[in-house]
């Protein structure tokens, strides 16, 4: 409404200006062209604030800069929840190694133990999950070393390693009881 108010004003005003330089002009030949121009001046004053209604709703630089603004905004988001996925992860990871480590040597002091853990974070459920623990460990104190033979039949130093050990048997049952990881992903193996 005031809009509308303010454009028949403009209106008015224009049209007293124009009468009032009409009468100012003399009778000659310019007066053909001056009316030209003043009825110029008219039709930019009558159309003005429907130039300005067109031109303030289509700005295609604007559009186009909240476009590119938008697209930039969504990669950086996608590219820091990446980031944040792998950060987590890798923190996940050394946080478990270190709470193992700490819970093998409570109950088994006399090892030295080695842990890498495996894991990868589950979009659905939102969280990091357990692929495997591969523990390995080793006596602290020192162990007897086996006689090889070299170029004959001797297997005897391949013994130990291919025989299921019960501490290693001993450490899984251990974790499985404090953490609840399942069995099947915990793998023990002796250094």
């Amino acid at each position: 409404m005031v809009m509308i108010k303010s454009w028949i004003g403009n209106i008015c005003a224009a049209l007293i200006f124009l009468t009032a330089v009409e009468l100012i002009l003399p009778d000659n030949n310019l007066k053909k062209y001056s009316k030209l121009v003043l009825g110029l001046i008219l039709m930019i004053v009558v159309i003005n604030p429907l130039l300005s209604l067109l031109n303030k709703d289509i700005n295609i630089d604007r559009a186009l800069e909240k476009y590119v603004n938008l697209e930039y905004t969504s990669k950086t988001q996608k590219d820091y929840k990446l980031k944040n996925v792998e950060v987590t992860e890798k923190k996940f990871n050394e946080s478990l190694k270190l709470s193992l480590i700490e819970l093998l040597k409570d109950e088994f002091g006399d090892c030295r133990f080695n842990i890498e853990v495996s894991s990868a974070y589950n979009e659905k459920k939102e969280m990091v999950e357990i692929k495997e623990i591969n523990i390995g460990y080793s006596d602290k104190s020192i162990s007897s070393i086996e006689k090889v033979k070299i170029g004959g039949k001797s297997t005897s130093a391949l013994k130990s390693n291919n025989t299921k050990d019960i501490k290693s048997e001993k450490i899984k049952a251990s974790i499985e009881t404090k953490t609840k990881i399942p069995l099947d992903k915990i793998n023990v193996y002796k250094l």
